[in-house]
């Protein structure tokens, strides 16, 4: 099944011992692509790389500490339930809102340049898995896909092959007509088959399920001199599975295949109809496992063990993705990528034999990308800090009436025309010592 006649390098093709220095191979160029198109578009701005890559620790931030709504991370109420000090430390609510309001990007050659550099930083494994998976989005787009059974089943759909180490190598976003490339099921299978040994040539093993397999796709492999194990339809063709095999199997634990030259073709009655198919693998012949309590057709033990490459992928997605529902695609594709970043870092820090998980890689990505950097000023530091701050916290008369703070913090609505000469908040002078000891 596998070629050993010769060693074919895998894994990571560069040396780490940061997970900085691992996200910044992977994600190279891009801040600077988002900084430049943005200033294209609003010219009155003037941030910075550092500024960009703040706002994007900022997304991974809500994705680890969800929040009912992006005005609760900069909220601290009475019960100290809501609010998040790395958001009110480098945020204002305003300065967020302006920025994921005015981020411009060109989709095309950001996951063009993304792409690249996973496929640069990575030699592929033997065995190849192409699958979907969908970035959950709930807004306007006239490409937005529902795709029945998946976990997150509407949103932006995206094709992609990943090898058995979970790494996803190449991608590309569904965008109907308009996609960038073919979106028929065999020839989304050729095309990543076609760009995985175009850098070099290694006795690959595909596996799809059964949205992509086919005879039809079985045969362009063949001749690619490819291996092979696809799920088909019972259509995929009629004459095998349809007409032949699936009368031979009526009960539960069934097992029907026939073979030629080429191709093995098997059916089992499993908790429906199992169609597979195959030029490297006897699907006929049967494993145990370890305690030889349990025998299963060769077919359908590799493929429960190779399908899942993309699913996995797609959880570790998913796991720690800020909630908050997005008005633009875009915005939602952008923490896409930058998630598929992360987890790519992650595939490569554990194959260097960093002992990690996946919470503390996400954590040092954002330590990262923030560095020391903040959009805040010192004179506009969070309320809470300056409440706790030394200085000559002292009740200064106003020329306007506002509710007083400490009031509104037990749910009570009243107005005083004083506040706190440091602090700036509304207070009245009875609820001047109970505000600032709390």
């Amino acid at each position: 099944m596998t070629d050993t006649s010769f060693t074919y390098p895998t894994g990571p093709t560069f040396k780490a011992d940061s997970i900085g220095k691992i996200f910044d191979v992977l994600w190279s160029g891009m801040s600077e692509k988002i900084l430049t198109q943005t200033l294209l578009r609003e010219s009155d701005k003037k941030w910075s790389i550092e500024d960009i890559n703040a706002y994007l620790a900022s997304v991974l931030v809500m994705g680890m500490t969800p929040e009912p709504s992006v005005e609760d991370y900069f909220h601290q109420d009475s019960q100290g339930i809501f609010g998040s000090k790395w958001m009110q430390e480098t945020f204002t609510v305003h300065k967020w809102h302006e920025m994921n309001a005015h981020i411009h990007w060109d989709t095309d050659v950001c996951c063009d340049l993304l792409r690249s550099n996973c496929q640069q930083a990575w030699d592929l494994r033997q065995v190849l898995i192409v699958d979907e998976m969908i970035r959950t989005f709930t807004g306007r787009w006239k490409w937005i896909q529902h795709v029945k059974g998946k976990p997150h089943d509407t949103g932006v759909k995206l094709y992609g092959v990943t090898d058995d180490s979970f790494y996803l190598w190449d991608f590309w976003v569904y965008k109907g007509s308009e996609s960038e490339r073919t979106h028929t099921p065999t020839g989304i299978v050729v095309d990543f088959v076609k760009n995985a040994i175009q850098q070099q040539y290694k006795p690959h093993i595909v596996v799809a399920d059964s949205f992509y397999g086919s005879l039809q796709l079985a045969e362009e492999l063949h001749k690619m001199k490819i291996g092979c194990l696809l799920s088909c339809r019972s259509d995929r063709p009629s004459a095998i599975f349809t007409n032949t095999l699936h009368p031979l199997v009526s009960k539960k634990g069934d097992l029907a295949s026939i073979h030629n030259s080429k191709f093995y073709a098997m059916t089992m009655y499993d908790k429906a109809k199992v169609n597979l198919i195959s030029n490297i693998l006897n699907l006929n012949k049967t494993v145990s496992n370890l305690q030889r309590t349990k025998w299963l057709p060769l077919g359908i033990c590799w493929y429960r063990k190779w399908l899942g490459g993309l699913d996995h992928f797609d959880r570790w997605l998913h796991l720690y993705l800020t909630q908050h529902r997005n008005i633009k695609w875009t915005q939602a594709l952008l923490s896409t990528l930058l998630k598929i970043t992360v987890n790519n870092t992650h595939i490569i820090a554990i194959y260097s034999d960093m002992d990690i998980s996946y919470k503390d890689t996400v954590l040092k990505v954002i330590q990262h990308l923030k560095g020391s950097h903040t959009l805040r000023k010192d004179d506009k530091r969070p309320v809470y800090q300056l409440r706790k701050s030394e200085g000559n916290h002292f009740p200064e008369e106003m020329d306007t009436t506002k509710r007083c703070t400490h009031c509104l913090s037990k749910d009570i609505r009243s107005n005083t025309t004083y506040s706190c000469l440091v602090c700036k908040v509304p207070l009245h002078p009875k609820c001047f010592a109970p505000y600032h000891m709390e």
